[in-house]
C-alpha cells in the first residue's frame, strides 16, 4: 500500500470507547485509508508513534474562537492541546447575521471575545465563512447560529417580548443561517439581550434549527435558587421543539447549591429515557468566567453596552443598581465574597494592572467596597473576570457520568499575538491535556478510552461531524498524538499562558499542523459546514 503519510507503531484510542489497540494508521489526502498492521505500507511522511497514544483529533464543543482565529490563525494553545474543530457561536454569541447599522453595537456586545482589533466585513455565516476560509486557520471551526444577533436585527436591546414580525424575522434569519450551514442554534440564558426571551421564543427558534437537523446548544436560565427549574426549561424546550440539545458548561454553581449535582443528574437520565436527545459538556476546573456585566440587574442592560454604561454614570440610577445588588448575587441567594471574583480583562490600557486581581483587591486599590468596585468594572473596565464557585467532587461526577463529555469554554489564542488578552482562564490553554494527565492518568477517574471518546467521537456526533471524531477508514484525518505518560497542563490562574505539555503531533486533514512539538505553519482549517 503506497500513502501519503503514515503514523506508525502506536497505540490506537480510536474514540469509540473501545479499547485501545495496537495499529498503525495510514493517511491518503484528506482520509484515513487504513487502521491496521500496516507493516508493507510506505508513504514519503512517516510519523514514529512509538510510545505514543494515536487518537482522533479533539472536537472542542463549547468555544468561543469566532474572532480569536481571525486575529491569529495558529491558535496554539488549543493546537498544543491537540483540538482540530472548535465549535463556535455559543452562548448566543455568533456574529452572524448583522445589519451594518448593528454592528457597533454587537461588537460593543462581543468586546469580551472580541476585542477591539478585529475589522468585520461579513453581514451572514457565508460572508464569515469566506473570511475565515481565505486566510485559512491550523485547526477547524463548526459555527452556530447565536440568538443574540437574530434578535437584536429583530428588536435591538428590547428587554420584552418579540411581536409577531419581529419573531418572524428572527425565524427567517435563523432559517437563512441554517441553510448556509449552521450546525446548530445556541441562546444565552443569562446573557443580554438572549436573557430577555421567554421560554416560547426559543421554543419556536429551535423548532426551526431541527428542520435543519441542527441541535440546542443551551446556555441556561439558571439563577441561584432555580438550578432544577434551569434545566427543566431546557428539557421543556428540547421537547418541544423536537431538537437534540447540548446543555452549556453544565456545572452547580454555589456551595449552597451543589448537593443539586445527582438530582440534576437523575433529572436527565430520566429525560433522556423518556425521549429528550440531552447530553451535556463540562471543564475541569473549579471556576467559570465570563464579562462581569452578566452580574448586573437585566433593567439596567437594557439597549445595549453604552445604555448599561450610561446608567452607571448616572448617580441615581447607579444607586439604585448597588441597591439591588447590596444583598448578593442571584437576589442574596449568594453572598458576596469578592476574594472570589478575580479579573481576568479590562479594555483601557490604563487599567492593565488590575488584570489577575480580584475584586477585594481591586477595591482596596480604589479605597471602595467591593460591590462599588465592581460597578466600575463594569462602567469603566468592560471587565471579564473568573468567578470560583465550583465543587471538585461535582466536577469529577459530571466528568464521569454517559451522558457527559468535555468543553473548554475557552479560545483558540497564540500568546504574544492580539488573540490573547489579559489573564484569562487557564482552560483556554490546559482543558484537555489537565482531563488526560490529572484526571486520567493520575486520579483513575475515567479511563484513557472514555476520556478520549468524550473529547472527540461524542461531541462530534452532538454537533453533526459525521466525518470526524473517529480513527476509522473513510474518516477525515483529523489526528492527534500524545505521551500518555508525560501529557499535562501547565496554566494556572496566576500563569494562565503557558502551554500544554505531551501532545506531540497533530493533523488536520490530513496535513501536519505540529510535528514533534513545532508549529508547522500549514493552516488547512476552514469553517465547516453542516
Amino acid at each position: 500500500m503506497d500513502v501519503d503519510l503514515l503514523i506508525r507503531g502506536g497505540t490506537v484510542v480510536d474514540g469509540s470507547g473501545g479499547p485501545a489497540r495496537a495499529a498503525d494508521v495510514a493517511v491518503r489526502g484528506d482520509r484515513i485509508v487504513a487502521v491496521d498492521d500496516l507493516g508493507a505500507a510506505t508513504a514519503p511522511h512517516v510519523l514514529d508513534a512509538a510510545g505514543l497514544v494515536v487518537a482522533p483529533g479533539i472536537v472542542d464543543i463549547h468555544t468561543h474562537s469566532d474572532f480569536s482565529l481571525l486575529l491569529d490563525p495558529r491558535g496554539e494553545s488549543k493546537l498544543r492541546q491537540g483540538v482540530t474543530t472548535e465549535v463556535t457561536g455559543n452562548c448566543s454569541y455568533a456574529p452572524y447575521p448583522l445589519r451594518p447599522a448593528d454592528l457597533p453595537a454587537l461588537a460593543a456586545t462581543f468586546s469580551g471575545i472580541a476585542g477591539d482589533d478585529l475589522v468585520w466585513d461579513w453581514t451572514d455565516l457565508d460572508g464569515f465563512r469566506r473570511r475565515f476560509d481565505a486566510q485559512g486557520a491550523a485547526l477547524n471551526i463548526a459555527p452556530l447560529a447565536g440568538h443574540a444577533a437574530l434578535r437584536v436585527a429583530a428588536m435591538g436591546y428590547a428587554n420584552r417580548a418579540p411581536a409577531a414580525d419581529e419573531l418572524a424575522t428572527m425565524e427567517r434569519l435563523l432559517a437563512e443561517t441554517m441553510e448556509q450551514g449552521a450546525f446548530g442554534f445556541s441562546a444565552g440564558l443569562t446573557l443580554a439581550p438572549s436573557a430577555y426571551a421567554a421560554t416560547e421564543e426559543i421554543v419556536a427558534l429551535c423548532a426551526v434549527a431541527a428542520r435543519y437537523g441542527g441541535y440546542y446548544a443551551a446556555h441556561m436560565r439558571v439563577p441561584a435558587e432555580g438550578q432544577l427549574e434551569g434545566r427543566l426549561e431546557t428539557l421543556e424546550i428540547a421537547r418541544r421543539a423536537g431538537i437534540a440539545v447540548q446543555m452549556a458548561h453544565n456545572n452547580v454553581m454555589g456551595r449552597p447549591f451543589w448537593h443539586l449535582v445527582p438530582e440534576m443528574l437523575t433529572l436527565l437520565e430520566r429525560a433522556r429515557a423518556a425521549g429528550v436527545d440531552v447530553t451535556y459538556d463540562v471543564y475541569p476546573y473549579l471556576a467559570g468566567m465570563s464579562i462581569v456585566d452578566q452580574l448586573m440587574p437585566a433593567w439596567a442592560q437594557e439597549g445595549g453596552v453604552d445604555a448599561l454604561v450610561a446608567r452607571l454614570r448616572d448617580p441615581a440610577t447607579r444607586r439604585r443598581v448597588y441597591d439591588e445588588l447590596a444583598p448578593g448575587r442571584a437576589g442574596g441567594a449568594l453572598p458576596w465574597d469578592w476574594d472570589t471574583i478575580r479579573v481576568t480583562d479590562v479594555q483601557p490600557a490604563a487599567d492593565k494592572h488590575l488584570e489577575g486581581k480580584t475584586v477585594a483587591e481591586v477595591a482596596a486599590w480604589l479605597g471602595v467596597d467591593g460591590l462599588d468596585a465592581l460597578l466600575t468594572l463594569v462602567e469603566r473596565d468592560r471587565a471579564s473576570a473568573t468567578y470560583h464557585h465550583l465543587s471538585e467532587a461535582n466536577t469529577r461526577l459530571l466528568l464521569q457520568h454517559p451522558l457527559g463529555m468535555v468543553g473548554s469554554d475557552g479560545n483558540a489564542v497564540t500568546a504574544g499575538t492580539p488573540s490573547l488578552r489579559g489573564k484569562p482562564h487557564p482552560r483556554f490553554f490546559g482543558t484537555f491535556p489537565r482531563v488526560l494527565g490529572r484526571y486520567v492518568r493520575e486520579e483513575g477517574v475515567l479511563t484513557l478510552e472514555d476520556a478520549v471518546r468524550k473529547m472527540t467521537a461524542a461531541p462530534a456526533a452532538r454537533a453533526g461531524l459525521a466525518d470526524r471524531g473517529l480513527l476509522a477508514p473513510g474518516k477525515i484525518a483529523d489526528v492527534m498524538l500524545f505521551d500518555p505518560r508525560t501529557i499535562v497542563d501547565h496554566a494556572t490562574y496566576d500563569e494562565p499562558s503557558r502551554y500544554a505539555q505531551g501532545v506531540d503531533s497533530v493533523l488536520v486533514a490530513g496535513q501536519v499542523v505540529l510535528e514533534r512539538g513545532r508549529v508547522t505553519g500549514a493552516l488547512p482549517g476552514r469553517a465547516l459546514a453542516r
